[in-house]
């Protein structure tokens, strides 16, 4: 997306239109790209763009971004990397589902099939297999690195799982943690600062402190259990002033910390200020404190997400 250079970003201030620049299979300037249905995003210290793929990961160089100010479309060389039965040192598995990068530039990619990390030293991947797992798990594998760079895993109905970056081994947790989310199927794992982990089950959420394990439980309430008989939670969101954002496929959820109230906002065909989907995608605070919220349906903005009633602006 092609933004002016006098843009402003404050809604009710855009006097400008974006011009968007789309990259796909079909398209000339997307050169080597297979996949059209991207999972996530990364760009690593290198400013090199990945893009985890159902078919695939891909990285496109960060030398060619300044180029992309120009409102001319600028051609893109995507790098592939596949799975090869012949090549020890390819990807675990191409239905490449998330992304992160450590602080020591590695590359770690959670797929169907197990984990993979990326040493951009050796141009080389080292993989590493999940314990037993229900592959047919409806969720994606989700993980984290808390403050002393272990790697926590949740897969579905294997629970979570702990890889300590300096054994190079997936250890499973001790049973006890996977015991405080009462072996539950893991739709979602979140950390606001590499020491609590949230944890999004059919049950609710489950903070758990990784230093103590001291666990904090917040169970969905019987009125929501009554008007929802199977809760897919979707994201998780700590915000500055500590309440729990939840997005789900029912609408989105706020609890309090302290009193474990759980408000649901979903969409209301008479109120222009409700959310504009159900089904909640993603959640991200940005640094002005705002909320924004990805959906079927666009793209929500909450300004104000101390307001009793929060105004969704679409």
């Amino acid at each position: 997306m092609q933004l002016p250079k006098d843009a402003s970003n404050h809604l009710g201030n855009q006097n400008w239109q974006p011009i968007f620049h789309n990259y796909s299979p079909r398209s000339e300037y997307a050169l080597n790209l297979k996949s059209n249905f991207i999972q996530d995003i990364i760009q690593d210290q290198f400013n090199d763009l990945w893009f985890a793929t159902i078919h695939g990961l891909y990285r496109v160089s960060g030398k060619i971004l300044p180029s992309l100010n120009s409102p001319q479309q600028v051609p893109l060389d995507f790098e592939i990397f596949l799975k090869s039965s012949n090549d020890a040192n390819s990807i675990v598995g191409n239905d490449v589902r998330k992304l992160l990068e450590d602080e020591q530039g590695m590359i770690w990619l959670a797929t169907a099939n197990g984990l993979s990390q990326y040493n951009w030293y050796s141009n080389q991947f080292k993989n590493f297999s999940f314990p037993k797992t229900d592959l047919n798990s409806q969720f994606s594998p989700n993980f984290i690195i808390d403050e002393d760079k272990n790697i926590w895993v949740g897969y579905g109905k294997s629970g979570i799982s702990k890889y300590r970056i300096s054994n190079e081994k997936i250890i499973q947790v001790n049973q006890n943690i996977n015991h405080l989310i009462q072996d539950k199927e893991v739709m979602v794992l979140y950390s606001p600062d590499q020491r609590w982990l949230y944890v999004g089950t059919e049950l609710g959420i489950t903070s758990i402190d990784l230093k103590t394990l001291k666990c904090i439980k917040y169970p969905i309430p019987n009125w929501l259990k009554s008007t929802v008989q199977n809760l897919i939670i979707t994201s998780i969101l700590v915000d500055k002033d500590g309440f729990i954002w939840v997005g789900t496929k029912v609408g989105i959820l706020k609890i309090n910390p302290k009193t474990k109230a759980f408000s649901l906002y979903e969409p209301k065909s008479h109120d222009p200020n409700s959310i504009s989907d159900l089904s909640v995608n993603h959640l991200i605070q940005d640094n002005e404190g705002a909320i924004w919220i990805a959906t079927y349906n666009g793209i929500n903005r909450i300004s104000d997400p101390n307001k009793e009633e929060p105004v969704f602006e679409k």
